[in-house]
């Protein structure tokens, strides 16, 4: 019988209340089109607090629509054909009830070895993002893309110390989820799976400092001159290395990105 709480003794643990919930079990999926808003949704939510956002749209309620109405199209444009193949857009989904957790948008190593985000001219106008200007105003689309080429310019510079690699964009879990390990296997099960398809470093940027400290832990190393600046707020740029390991084929999710036609245009 346990009379008191001794911490020499492992096997006499007092119980901590509340009791915390048994996390969910969780599987990444490929996002469905019909779960585009709900993820976009998400996305928004996560992201509205954000200093980069905060520059694009100083105004917390039209944030959020903005995030929302952005990130939707961007998703869109990843479930494309040829989206595919350039990105990917997953579900962080709890099991067995499939509740929509968590997104995540990844983007493959491109042939000239940036994870690029950038979207083709006839990717904008099919998802309507040249209305952009016209539903948010000219301010907001000037800083957007002020923003977003500054982001591009910082990675064209890491490629030269990377080669290609894979770019983490946005990793998510829903507000009512969190602070319940769900990120951490998230983020996991996207680096395993990634790298076991293809082997090479993954890239993230971040201008929270929350965010920092997670991905550090992780086990992301900071890269070249830290922070960088871009619309006006420090962005830290990280990387977890290649683990060399060889290509499996028992991965929950089997990407589509071919290392052999790559190889072929000359990317090693």
């Amino acid at each position: 019988m346990c009379k008191g709480f001794d911490e020499a003794d492992t096997s006499c643990v007092p119980l901590q209340f509340p009791l915390r919930p048994c996390p969910p079990l969780v599987d990444l999926k490929v996002l469905r089109a019909d779960e585009v808003r709900e993820a976009a949704e998400v996305l928004a939510h996560s992201f509205r607090n954000y200093p980069i956002w905060a520059y694009i749209q100083p105004q917390d309620q039209r944030r959020i629509k903005l995030l929302a109405w952005v990130l939707k199209r961007y998703i869109r444009a990843l479930l494309t054909k040829s989206g595919r193949k350039r990105g990917y857009a997953f579900a962080v989904k709890e099991t067995p009830s499939e509740q929509l957790l968590g997104v995540v948008l990844l983007w493959c190593p491109s042939i000239a070895g940036l994870g690029s985000r950038e979207l083709q001219p006839w990717q904008v106008v099919r998802q309507g993002l040249l209305a952009l200007p016209f539903r948010f105003g000219a301010g907001v689309t000037h800083r957007l893309l002020r923003a977003d080429s500054g982001e591009e310019k910082q990675k064209e510079l890491l490629s030269k110390l990377l080669g290609a690699y894979w770019y983490l964009d946005y990793l998510a879990v829903e507000s009512g989820s969190q602070c319940r390990g769900l990120g951490s296997r998230a983020l996991s099960m996207c680096i395993r799976q990634a790298q076991a398809e293809w082997d090479r470093p993954v890239l993230v940027n971040t201008c929270s400092e929350a965010a920092r400290s997670f991905y550090l832990r992780y086990g992301f190393s900071e890269i070249g001159e830290q922070p960088v600046i871009i619309g006006g707020s420090p962005h830290w740029w990280m990387a977890i290395p290649a683990q060399n390991a060889a290509p499996r084929h028992d991965i929950p999710v089997k990407l589509a990105l071919q290392r052999s036609s790559l190889t072929r245009v000359g990317v090693r």
